[in-house]
């Protein structure tokens, strides 16, 4: 085999080995799933399989990543981007007494543990660990999602100030 196509099979083979190693892309507007265990080290988010959770995504523009609690209530999570802290989600409500699995119905109950974080446009690696669990549980269940940072109405200013041109327009006529 040439040397040349040695390379670009190298390359290619290089390549596809960093896509199936990189983390979850991420899509917005869109629920995604991890769990965390107690029993392993730090509480990292995990799939099914317990093998850690990165969430991947490029964004153009800010957008708002809302992490929340589902299960029973009283999980609560530190999120990462890129390695860094991002801070905490709430304190739950009424620790465990309470079951759901609908993660808009848990991120509008203040007894769900949730947390919104504003991601400026750039590249991320999301990540998080369980901080506390539900009382009496060794498992924790929870979602994020992405929705990105309205942008300011462009029409709605265009038109705001040709409005104002007309009324400066129309006092200079009288």
């Amino acid at each position: 085999m040439r040397p040349l196509k040695k390379a670009v099979l190298a390359l290619g083979l290089s390549l596809a080995a960093s896509t199936a190693l990189a983390g979850t892309p991420v899509a917005t507007d869109t629920w995604y799933w991890f769990d965390a265990y107690s029993d392993v080290t730090d509480a990292p988010w995990v799939d099914e399989n317990y093998d850690p959770l990165e969430f991947d995504v490029t964004l153009a523009r800010a957008a708002v990543l809302l992490v929340v609690d589902n299960g029973y209530t009283g999980d609560r999570y530190e999120v990462f981007a890129n390695g860094v802290s991002l801070g905490l989600t709430s304190v739950p409500g009424n620790a465990g007494d309470t079951f759901l699995f609908d993660f808009d119905d848990a991120a509008a109950d203040q007894r769900w543990s949730h947390g919104e974080f504003v991601l400026a446009a750039g590249t991320y690696s999301i990540t998080g660990r369980a901080v506390s669990f539900a009382p009496d549980t060794f498992a924790a269940s929870g979602g994020l999602m992405l929705t990105p940072v309205p942008e300011p109405g462009t029409f709605a200013l265009l038109g705001a100030g040709g409005i104002l041109i007309l009324g400066a327009l129309r006092r200079q006529a009288k």
